[in-house]
């Protein structure tokens, strides 16, 4: 009589294990493992619960993408990999169904409270999702105080819709992301005062939000800042009259022929030190000049600014060292 074959895959009692060999397993594990497994009863979530370091926790970082359809993303924080949790297949022109929409924020709920950690990053499109956003906005700040990043992406968006999602918005601890194009008639009179803020197609922000700006590193993609604008702000920045906190400025124009204009500045700000002016050229990157200026007060900043004629692009970046 012939035996019965055995089974190529056998159990494996983890929860029966050592509570310390039981820890060094999740340890092991990927986010989505974790949350794979703690999913199975309610015994296993706790079990989890209460093994998994706190420590190991805090390097897990939640992100909720309500973009092209709702995502969830888990990350360790030293990490550039995410893991995909939970994701739609639904395409973008239309906004996903409520159903879809609960069943991410309650895997939401699930994860931060399994991880005993807030969301790390939210993106909101206000357009695809214009009859939920404020609602996705109150959801999360009824969890937590503060978020680390957020992202408001949209299209044609007006004064109104964005005034009612910023004035919904408690704090953001780190990075604001605005990936808007927005109405004609657009208008923002926020002052913001953020460690970093980036804003593509930043064609409303002028000179005078510019001026305004407290932020410590910002990033203008697409704008529309004249040559005299920018030239205005860097004689601003030398007299220590404005944007006492910044220290790195990215501004994208397509200004190249004006370079002059812009870096015409006084002489005593111009840092004599040896090779302070330089031009070099990379491939498909000419950097068209790196100039060392020094503010009244004696900080320091060096302006480089780099054409790339594969994009027909100016970009001038000010690091204050």
């Amino acid at each position: 009589m012939l035996s019965k074959p055995e089974t190529p895959y056998k159990p494996f009692p983890l929860f029966q294990l050592p509570i310390i060999v039981t820890t060094e397993v999740l340890l092991c594990l990927s986010p989505l493992e974790v949350i794979n497994i703690s999913r199975v009863t309610s015994r296993t979530k706790n079990v989890v619960k209460t093994l998994l370091p706190q420590k190991l926790r805090d390097e897990f970082k939640t992100c909720v993408k309500f973009l092209h359809g709702p995502r969830i993303l888990v990350k360790y924080s030293n990490a550039e990999s995410q893991t995909v949790v939970f994701r739609t297949n639904q395409q973008s022109v239309t906004a996903p169904s409520p159903n879809v929409l609960d069943d991410c924020i309650n895997l939401v709920e699930y994860i931060t409270d399994l991880f005993n950690t807030p969301i790390y990053f939210i993106g909101i499109d206000v357009t695809l999702f214009k009859n939920q956003h404020q609602s996705i906005i109150d959801w999360l700040f009824s969890k937590q105080d503060t978020v680390q990043n957020f992202l408001i992406r949209g299209k044609n968006v007006s004064t109104e819709t964005f005034s009612a999602v910023w004035n919904r918005i408690r704090k953001v601890e780190r990075c604001l992301g605005l990936d808007m194009v927005v109405e004609d008639n657009f208008q923002c009179d926020i002052l913001f005062d953020l460690p970093e803020l980036y804003i593509n197609y930043s064609n409303w922000f002028n000179i005078d939000k510019l001026l305004k700006c407290d932020c410590v590193k910002l990033f203008l993609f697409l704008s529309s800042l004249r040559p005299a604008d920018l030239n205005r702000f860097f004689r601003s920045w030398l007299l220590s009259e404005t944007n006492a906190r910044l220290t790195l400025l990215t501004v994208e124009i397509d200004s190249r022929d004006l370079l002059e204009q812009i870096l015409d500045l006084p002489e005593e700000s111009i840092d004599e030190s040896e090779d302070n002016i330089r031009e070099h050229a990379k491939k498909d990157e000419i950097c068209r000049r790196e100039l060392k200026i020094k503010r009244n007060d004696g900080k320091k900043a060096v302006l480089t600014t780099r054409f790339i004629p594969r994009l027909q692009r100016l970009d001038l970046i000010m690091r204050v060292i």
